[in-house]
């Protein structure tokens, strides 16, 4: 009797092991084994982060090109003027983005730059959402320390 007790635990046992080896074949969506909330394992696309690019130039009808610029919310591409070599509080134009990639935007200046100046281009997202720049809402992606030399340009 002992023996054929034995006999069908191991039965069982492999009938149970055919079973989950068969459920786990299975394809699952990560939600079927991921807790609500929790961060999914494996390899994840990073979000790119705010970039503008803009070349040394001659200003044409008042107004700058930025090359490119990306940005992952509604933001703003503002212009600051130099003070002493560095960028400074004075704003001299802007332009308002739509999240993603933007090539060859032109933005108008309210004033022309002397030839030789630098100008800097910062991001700034548009954090109240109503479309219209406001430098004490809207905030820049990065402070003026980390702004990356392709924000920089000096007039032709």
């Amino acid at each position: 009797m002992l023996s054929r007790l034995k006999f069908m635990n191991l039965r069982a046992t492999g009938l149970t092991a055919t079973a989950l080896t068969a459920l786990l074949a299975l394809p699952l969506p990560a939600s079927a084994v991921q807790e609500p909330g929790a961060a999914a394992a494996g390899p994840q696309t990073a979000i790119p982060s705010p970039s503008v690019i803009v070349f040394n130039q001659k200003p044409q009808d008042s107004s700058i090109s930025l090359s490119y610029a990306y940005v992952p919310k509604k933001s703003f591409a503002v212009v600051h003027v130099a003070a002493d070599g560095e960028m400074s509080d004075k704003i001299v134009g802007q332009v308002a983005l739509e999240p993603g990639d933007q090539r060859n935007l032109k933005i108008k200046l309210s004033e022309a730059p002397k030839e030789g100046s630098r100008l800097w281009v910062v991001l700034h997202e548009d954090k109240d959402g109503n479309g219209t720049f406001d430098p004490k809402q809207d905030s820049a992606y990065r402070q003026a320390a980390d702004i990356s030399s392709t924000n920089k340009m000096t007039v032709l």
